[in-house]
């Protein structure tokens, strides 16, 4: 008999006399030898001794457990799972890429990895006065021409400044005086005087706002605060004083009005003294939900709820009147019921709503001055509502017993309601 040989991507499984495939990319392979067995692993299987075997049994390759290892690939190989080196330049895991290094990490077709050159993994240095590119497989910062212009971010609008490059990857900050400020006041002239900004006043009697002229301050002036032209927000309200309009911010923690409040959010919009608004926990914003069978609560973090009250809590819906633990208003044990629905307690008995199922013989939940409890029933009532009734001849002996009643035959007091059987006429008798 002739052993094989099973080789994968060079590597030797099956023992005698096989000569080793030394191309690296080539698959796994059966071929024959003249040793009559099959070394490592014997017979056709080719043995996986020289592939570390699993000894696990497979159709595809696909039915293997990953190796474990980067450049190693699980294979099928005669029905039996073991492994075989990833091709030449297949990429490697992501765990083992640096990102910006301007290289690739490939498997080498023999199980191990090796770094090639990739342009595109281009670096970053976070440097605006760099240009970050690949160069045969290093990293190049190349500097931007001095006086280009630097980040957008790294301008200050207005400050009569700009911020460029100075070409040798560097920034620096230089006079801009065409960043021009602007205050906002009609009354003044804004420039920029050798990177500073400067603000001059107009001539007096310039008209400004609503019919308003500016003054030798440089200020609009007003008669009133209608004079004014801005009109700002609730917490930054105009105001004009001494001929001036200004600005008025409201006290620390005043509310805005109740038309821009939301109603049962657990928050309140106040004003927070430099004219803006803050948004604060108000836990007596509480959410109404119009259940009395809920709670209406704020958590301490401004979150509205509406937790279920407990059970037997008190409330009012027609003739409900407690919670059943679960946000429905219901009948407490002893009121008039129809049908266990209605109930607290889910049971209605004898036509009320009652503690317990209350089906025994001579029990009740409808005794007088007991309603809603399981109770015996009266000496001489009949129960005809019970699993077994007592009715007929038989009366309930008031302890939840039935018993013969008054009348009938007996031969002992024990087998009468009233527990006197008389003597003589073996009769029971009150």
């Amino acid at each position: 008999m002739r052993a094989k040989c099973l080789f994968v991507v060079g590597l030797l499984v099956g023992a005698g006399g096989c000569a080793e495939i030394t191309d690296a990319n080539a698959p796994y392979t059966l071929t024959e030898s003249s040793s009559s067995s099959g070394g490592a692993g014997g017979g056709d299987t080719g043995g996986m001794g020289g592939m570390g075997g699993s000894g696990i049994q497979c159709a595809t390759d696909a039915d293997c457990p990953a190796t474990g290892q980067v450049c190693t690939v699980p294979a099928c190989i005669d029905g039996t799972c073991g492994t075989r080196n990833a091709l030449n330049g297949t990429p490697a895991d992501t765990t083992v890429q640096k990102v910006g290094d301007c290289k690739i990490i490939v498997c080498d077709g023999l199980g191990g990895t090796k770094a090639i050159h990739d342009d595109t993994d281009v670096p970053d240095d976070a440097n605006p006065c760099t240009i970050d590119t690949c160069e045969n497989g290093a990293p190049k910062m190349t500097n931007v021409p001095a006086d280009t212009l630097a980040s957008p971010t790294l301008q200050q609008p207005g400050d009569c400044k700009k911020v460029i490059c100075d070409g040798m990857g560097g920034q620096k900050t230089v006079i801009d005086d065409t960043d021009m400020p602007d205050d906002g006041n009609q009354c003044t002239i804004d420039t920029c005087s050798n990177g500073a900004p400067l603000m001059t006043n107009v001539d007096v009697n310039t008209p400004c706002g609503l019919n308003q002229k500016c003054n030798a301050s440089g200020q609009c002036g007003c008669m009133k605060i209608a004079d004014c032209d801005n009109t700002y927000s609730f917490c930054k309200q105009r105001s004009c004083n001494a001929g001036v309009c200004g600005i008025e911010y409201l006290e620390v923690d005043t509310p805005l009005p109740a038309s821009d409040q939301i109603v049962g959010d657990c928050k309140v919009d106040v004003c927070d003294g430099d004219g803006n608004v803050l948004t604060k926990v108000d836990e007596n914003d509480v959410p109404v939900d119009g259940n009395e069978c809920t709670q209406d609560k704020c958590n301490s973090d401004g979150t509205p709820s509406n937790p279920l009250a407990p059970l037997l809590a008190p409330c009012i819906l027609g003739d409900n009147d407690v919670c059943d633990g679960f946000g429905a208003c219901k009948k407490s044990n002893g009121k008039p019921c129809a049908g266990g629905d209605e109930c607290v307690t889910g049971i209605c008995m004898d036509g009320f709503c009652c503690d317990t199922a209350c089906d025994d013989t001579c029990k009740s939940c409808g005794v007088a001055g007991k309603l809603g409890t399981c109770a015996n029933i009266p000496l001489g009532s009949i129960d005809g509502n019970a699993t077994m009734t007592c009715a007929g001849a038989n009366v309930c002996n008031g302890a939840g017993l039935c018993k013969l009643a008054n009348g009938q035959s007996c031969t002992s007091d024990s087998q009468c309601a009233s527990g006197n059987c008389k003597n003589g006429q073996n009769k029971c008798q009150p």
